[in-house]
C-alpha cells in the first residue's frame, strides 16, 4: 500500500511540472510549452527527458521515488531544459495525489537553474519534526 502510494504521490508531482510549466516556452520560441507524463515506459525518448535519481525506479509503468528502506530518497527529473519568456513568465499547473501514512518524510517541487548540482541528504526531510507536505 505505502508503495502504491508513492507513485501516485509521483504521478501527481510530474503531473503537476506539465501544467506548471504549459505556459513557459523552449527554445526562446514565444508559442506556449507543455508536457504530460500519464504512464512511465521506458523507450528510446525516455532517457532524453526523465532521468531517475537515488533509489527512483520505474515499476508497472509507474514511477517510485523511495524503497522501503529507512533514509530513502530519490527523484524523478524532467531533463529538458524549459526557457520561460516575457516580462512577467508564469506558469499553471494542477496537482491530483494519495499519500498514506506509513514511511516518508517529504515532498518538494521545484523549478532550478538546468546548471544546478543536485545533491543528496539521504531521505530524513523532515529531520524528525512532523510531516509538512511541501509543494
Amino acid at each position: 500500500m505505502a508503495a502504491a502510494s508513492r507513485v501516485h504521490l509521483l504521478a501527481f508531482i510530474l503531473f503537476c511540472a506539465a501544467r506548471l510549466l504549459a505556459r513557459a516556452s523552449s527554445g526562446g520560441e514565444e508559442t506556449p510549452f507543455s508536457f504530460s507524463f500519464e504512464a512511465f515506459e521506458k523507450n528510446r525518448g525516455f532517457g532524453s527527458k526523465i532521468a531517475l535519481y537515488g533509489d527512483a525506479e520505474i515499476v508497472n509503468s509507474t514511477a517510485r521515488i523511495t524503497s522501503a528502506a529507512n533514509s530513502s530518497s530519490g527523484r524523478v527529473v524532467y531533463e529538458k531544459p524549459v526557457t520561460f519568456v516575457g516580462g512577467s513568465p508564469g506558469f499553471s499547473t494542477y496537482f491530483v495525489f494519495s499519500a498514506s501514512s506509513s514511511n516518508g518524510g517529504g515532498l518538494a517541487f521545484f523549478l532550478t537553474p538546468s546548471s544546478a548540482q543536485m545533491g543528496s541528504d539521504g531521505g530524513l526531510l523532515r529531520n524528525g519534526l512532523p510531516l509538512v507536505l511541501l509543494l
